[in-house]
């Protein structure tokens, strides 16, 4: 017990610097929303500082620790004001990126000025131990680093709580611009959070490095079991943050005690981490709750003449031209690209941002090199069986992605990443040794590609791997299963809202995603006779993420030009031109390029590539790069009348639906102690419009949220057709046919108009996951989106981008969209929101005939009470989740509960008889 004890007290020393270093990310994340993963970088300056104060310029210790945490915070100052806020209105994967950045800056130039030693220091702050009773003593640095940050939560906790300062810095978080007219600067509250938090961080540094010593890496890495603890305290609490950094500190040296696994103990944050995401995570977004704004993609069309004429100029390159030097360094180029490439899969197609893709081929190379290496398989078949065996890993990774999602899904998977590290990568008794696994000379069908010896055949054979796989990632963009990830990616409610299965879209993507980094990374570790898995550390991977991000992260040639910026690539030896020694400032320089692309060119380098391709490619009439979806139809289509009536040939093509009748029988919602829906019951049939109106917070999206399964813990239920779908996922009820629209502007983008109708009408069948990197035949532009296309006015517009529509635009196409698949109930929210008059009069003319002309059954809720009345043939009434009149529209109007609930006077109120012509 005394054992215990003293390994339990030992870990409150260890948790007081994950403590310290997590309670300033959770300052900056509540001062300015950004998840600082450069924060133990900061207190490694600070470190540094301090050593270099106190012992090469006889600063006194104590003073030496003041200046160090003074530089971390004017360090967080101009971290803000040069990149951070240049970024504030950047989507939340920018700022990300940006910090990691940072990060790799703020490293290399640490490792340029000091080298990679590690440094023991003397300690300023007491290190003699105290004797605490029963044999147990524990080091007053503990003490002290274990205090600290208790104070410190205590201290922040007091100032967000109690001054005005803090309570400014809230209210900026929750609404700036209201901040802003109460005469508080959010710049400026940013500015200060990022200096406190920065200041803190570099408290932690000063502290630490008195007792692990000056070792850049080991620095750096503090923060990932810090944003570890950072979550336990949902980046908001800081009792709780510095709860869960000590029960993390306590945890590791208990298991390091008594648990003899490698690597547990460094891993052991991130398994406790995975499972508490999965049990409280939540399968989708909630409402309002922001993407990460990714950037834009690629079309996926690409010409075969171009796909030759690349690997023609490569090959010749590599045959004729270059040295061998120059042929290693694009080798390492080719299969850094690789793993690239499943970059752009999973978080340029996907939207899940993965930052252990390098660790995935480190787990591909693992599994190839036992089976050559033990089993003496042919190396075809071991890379087969590896590529296949990290498809089950990159599924379980996958799992965090289905209840998490941004910045959590970051973190989890760096964790993860960092849980291969050090509990397979690092452990010689997995690997083969010191040496790693010997698997001798790669020979492919009887040849020798030994790229030491050959490495004009090893770089044949990547070139040819990577063309194959590049297409098939091409192909897969362009596919249904394509859209379906790029909707995922955009906006997970409205992908399910139209029968998209979010999570196996999620899955498949961390799958193929697994096959492809594990291919790269078998492919980087058979250029020699042995495997050395210190390739694949979990920094690889935050490199390969910014390496994409420069590059592109959603376009093919994006992944080509992350390969360039790697270490010992074409990028390096480039640098070696300018001089020996030069290559050493690669990851410098990529840090710094990261930087000025995020700020200036958030698509990354890919697309104005592509674009002066295309402009030159024009210019001698050839085939262009990308081709933007031919497959439209060319003839013209009729377009809708300014009165808001469809052409003959459109009425003439109506669909009709099967009819189907929805019934809701009591539903209640209650969010806390709040009754949203107090058991409500209508029914919506085939051929009607059912008009539900109330005032704002009456429950009417709530109930739609209710129908189509967006709200958790409803009770009651929903039947179709007299079967219940009260527990079918939301997916599901879109697939049977209850289909909606959004009363907030739920887009794809950065897809265009005719994607996003394609989209709404295309099979979700699994077959098409199989096929998805095969282009056998181009598909018909369906023609039920045709239909809603001539409809809508959309016919000449469906090469436009989503984004580039005006709002009005953009309403009509999430109805548009909502129609083309042809549902039999459909639930319109708000549909006439931000529509002028002539576009609320079409839509006058547009409802009662999706009922009337194909059998839906429509429910309408909506705000203008005039298009209600003029429209619907019953009338429902909600006043704080209650249903307090149903009828006719005349009926409702003259009803003395509604008139009082809603309406008002009675002469406020419309003349349902003068509008029922139009019905």
């Amino acid at each position: 017990m005394v054992e215990f004890i003293r390994f339990a007290i030992l870990g409150l020393g260890t948790g007081g610097i994950f403590a310290l270093l997590a309670l300033g990310t959770v300052q900056i994340h509540r001062g300015s929303g950004v998840l600082n993963f450069a924060q133990g970088a900061v207190g490694m300056v600070a470190g540094y500082v301090f050593w270099d104060l106190r012992d090469n310029r006889g600063v006194d210790g104590y003073l030496a620790m003041g200046t160090g945490v003074v530089a971390a915070a004017i360090l967080g100052l101009l971290i803000y004001l040069v990149i951070m806020r240049p970024l504030r209105d950047a989507p939340p994967l920018t700022k990300v990126i940006a910090t990691l950045g940072v990060m790799v800056v703020l490293q290399s130039s640490a490792l340029l000025i000091y080298g990679s030693d590690t440094r023991s220091i003397a300690p300023t702050i007491p290190a003699n131990a105290w004797n605490i009773g029963g044999g147990v003593a524990i080091g007053v640095d503990r003490i002290i680093l274990f205090s600290t940050a208790i104070v410190v939560a205590v201290a922040l906790t007091m100032l967000y709580r109690f001054t005005q300062f803090g309570m400014a810095t809230e209210a900026s978080a929750e609404n700036p611009l209201a901040t802003a007219a109460l005469g508080h600067s959010p710049d400026r509250l940013a500015a200060l959070n990022w200096v406190l938090g920065s200041a803190v961080g570099g408290l932690a540094g000063v502290l630490v490095v008195q007792i692990t010593g000056l070792n850049i890496t080991l620095l750096v890495l503090l923060t990932i079991p810090s944003l570890a603890a950072a979550l336990v305290g949902r980046l908001h609490s800081y009792m709780l943050t510095v709860l869960g950094a000590l029960l993390i500190g306590v945890g590791q040296s208990l298991v390091t005690r008594y648990i003899d696994v490698s690597g547990l103990s460094s891993a052991l944050p991130f398994i406790v981490i995975f499972v508490l995401v999965l049990l409280s995570g939540r399968a989708l977004p909630t409402r309002g709750e922001a993407s990460m704004g990714l950037p834009r993609v690629g079309t996926g069309r690409v010409s075969p003449v171009n796909i030759v004429l690349v690997g023609a100029v490569a090959l010749i390159l590599v045959w004729t031209v270059f040295s061998s030097n120059w042929v290693n360094g694009m080798i390492n180029t080719l299969v850094i690209a690789f793993v690239a490439l499943s970059v752009v899969v999973v978080t340029g197609y996907a939207g899940q941002v993965s930052l252990a893709q390098i660790a995935l081929a480190g787990l591909g190379a693992y599994f190839t090199g036992r089976l050559v290496a033990a089993s003496d398989w042919p190396l075809w078949a071991a890379t087969l069986a590896g590529v296949f065996a990290t498809i089950p890993v990159g599924l379980l990774l996958a799992l965090p992605a289905l209840r998490a999602r941004g910045i959590t899904l970051a973190v989890i998977t760096l964790g993860m990443g960092l849980v291969l590290q050090t509990m397979l990568f690092e452990n010689s008794d997995l690997t083969g040794g010191i040496t790693g696994t010997q698997v001798g000379n790669p020979v492919i069908f009887g040849i020798d590609v030994n790229a030491i010896a050959y490495p004009e055949r090893y770089a044949t054979v990547v070139i040819v791997l990577l063309l194959i796989t590049g297409v098939g990632v091409a192909n897969l963009r362009s596919s249904r299963v394509g859209r379906r990830l790029l909707a995922v990616r955009s906006n997970e409610r409205a992908a399910a809202a139209l029968g998209i299965n979010v999570v196996e879209a999620k899955l498949f993507a961390f799958g193929i995603g697994a096959a492809i980094a594990a291919l790269g990374g078998i492919l980087m570790a058979f250029r020699g006779p042995s495997i050395v898995y210190s390739d694949f550390g979990v920094f690889g991977s935050v490199n390969i993420l910014m390496w994409a991000v420069i590059g592109g992260v959603g376009y093919i040639l994006g992944a080509g030009i992350a390969g360039t910026l790697a270490a010992g690539g074409v990028g390096a030896y480039i640098f070696d031109l300018l001089g020996d020694g030069f290559s050493e400032y690669v990851p410098l320089v990529g840090g710094i390029v990261i930087l000025l692309v995020v700020t200036r060119l958030p698509d990354g380098l890919a697309q104005p590539n592509i674009e002066a391709w295309d402009l030159v490619a024009s210019k001698f009439g050839r085939n262009r790069f990308s081709q933007d979806l031919p497959d439209f139809p060319e003839r013209a289509l009729d377009r809708q009348g300014a009165n808001g009536e469809t052409s003959q040939s459109a009425e003439n093509q109506l669909t009709v639906v099967p009819p189907r009748l929805l019934k809701v029988d009591n539903v209640a919602v209650r969010f806390g102690g709040v009754v949203a829906l107090n058991n409500v019951s209508l029914e919506v049939r085939p051929g009607e419009v059912l008009g539900l109106i109330g005032p704002n917070g009456a429950g009417k999206t709530t109930l739609i949220d209710a129908i189509t399964g967006f709200v958790p813990n409803v009770t009651g239920d929903m039947f179709l057709d007299g079967v219940s779908i009260g527990l079918r996922a939301p997916h599901q009820r879109a697939r049977l046919g209850i289909v909606r629209s959004w009363q907030s502007v739920e887009m794809f983008t950065h897809m265009s108009v005719g994607e996003s109708l394609r989209l709404a009408c295309e099979p979700r069948d699994r077959r098409s996951y199989l096929m998805s990197m095969l282009r056998l035949r181009d598909e018909p532009f369906p023609d039920s989106a045709l239909e809603v296309a001539e409809g809508f006015g959309f016919a000449d517009k469906l090469e436009t981008a989503v984004d580039e529509l005006s709002f009005a635009d953009r309403k009509l196409l999430g109805l548009a969209r909502s129609m083309a698949s042809s549902p039999s109930v459909l639930l319109l929210d708000e549909p006439a929101a931000g529509l002028d008059g002539e576009e609320v009069e079409a839509l006058r003319h547009i409802i009662p005939r999706l009922a009337k002309d194909r059998g839906m059954a429509v429910l309408l809720v909506e705000h203008d009470v005039n298009l209600v009345m003029g429209v619907s043939d019953r009338v429902m009434v909600l006043d704080f989740g209650t249903k307090i009149a149903e009828g006719s529209p005349p009926e409702v109007s003259a009803d003395p509960a509604v008139i009082a609930a809603y309406f008002g006077e009675p002469e406020h109120l419309v003349d349902a008889n003068a509008d029922s012509g139009s019905r």
